[in-house]
């Protein structure tokens, strides 16, 4: 793989990385979507040699985290808070936002279920806004990992299973959004979710499945079905990303993970919080980025921690991390 380059992605508090991974082949276009090269004119892309691009040109920037740009409106629709958002981003030469495009809890998901013209009016509004405001978006289309499975009757681990409910309506709402959004010049990447493989393979998952909150969508109780492995993730990550390549050729896709746990080798292999080596880590940050994602990402928190048995600074990280995307 050749080198790769950096998009740092300020997120407030939280610092995101994303590394372009280079050499990803693509499933064939789908026709009637837009060709290669009139994607290539929108949004986010990455050259054969694993150069970031926007709209073509080598391209590395600053944005911000503006996860309720939507969930605003979702929840009450004469809430336009967005407008100010974006006009404040673009005022301030911020050019892009990650946001989430979709609900948070299975309630929030309603209206897509009994009113799809309204849930995509107000989707729309906020694209339209971004356009006007000349804000690119990052679009994270499945925000919570217990979201999808809950509004289709299922447990977590269907993420895991490509015939599964929880699949067929990931899949239906990537063609819908992508192919609406696909011609927008506010559409810079697709995302799967927040963070998903943070809460993979734990130790203690007993302790840590989802929520239980029957008044927002979710079922009346958790089992060990609803505990997620980094395999299931991964089983995930891969068709949603085919999925979208069979839309969009060539924009960005990433899965919107953090950095990979200290242990996350550890805790995959042996159920343990042991550190991991730099190898190890290396060996999960790329494992957990199957093709054809094109991007590696990483949110990260802290300036110093205890990592590789020692203490480690960002800025090692960030080395092993992009000596890992140049493999």
């Amino acid at each position: 793989m050749r080198p790769s380059s950096l998009l740092l992605l300020v997120l407030a508090t939280l610092l995101s990385v994303a590394l372009a991974a280079a050499g990803r082949a693509a499933p064939a276009r789908r026709a009637g979507g837009p060709t290669k090269a009139a994607s290539q004119r929108m949004g986010l892309s990455v050259s054969p040699g694993g150069q970031l691009l926007l709209r073509g040109a080598p391209y590395w920037g600053c944005g911000v985290n503006y996860f309720d740009a939507f969930a605003r409106t979702l929840e009450r629709a004469d809430d336009r808070s967005y407008e100010q958002g974006f006009h404040a981003l673009s005022s301030l030469g911020i050019p892009f936002a990650r946001f989430m495009a979709s609900g948070f809890w299975p309630v929030n998901c309603r209206l897509y279920q009994t009113d799809r013209q309204e849930y995509f009016r107000r989707l729309d509004a906020v694209v339209r806004s971004a356009e006007r405001n000349q804000v690119g978006l990052i679009a994270s289309l499945f925000w919570c990992y217990s979201t999808v499975p809950d509004l289709v009757g299922e447990p977590v681990d269907q993420w895991g299973n490509p015939k599964s409910k929880t699949h067929a309506f990931m899949r239906r709402y990537v063609r819908e959004v992508v192919t609406r959004y696909r011609q927008s010049p506010a559409l810079w990447g697709w995302e799967f979710g927040n963070e998903y493989l943070l809460s993979a393979d734990l130790p203690n998952a007993t302790d840590h499945r989802p929520p239980v909150a029957p008044e927002l969508g979710t079922p009346s109780s958790r089992s060990a079905r609803d505990e997620l492995s980094s395999a299931m993730v991964r089983v995930a990550y891969r068709a949603f990303a085919r999925e979208v390549r069979r839309w969009d050729p060539v924009r960005v896709i990433l899965s919107g993970d953090g950095f990979p746990r200290p242990s996350a080798w550890h805790q995959r292999q042996e159920r343990s919080w042991g550190q991991d080596t730099k190898s190890q880590y290396q060996e999960v940050l790329l494992r957990d980025t199957p093709s054809p994602m094109d991007l590696l990402s990483a949110h990260l928190y802290e300036a110093r921690e205890q990592r590789f048995g020692s203490d480690s600074t960002a800025e090692e990280l960030l080395r092993v991390s992009m000596d890992a995307a140049r493999k």
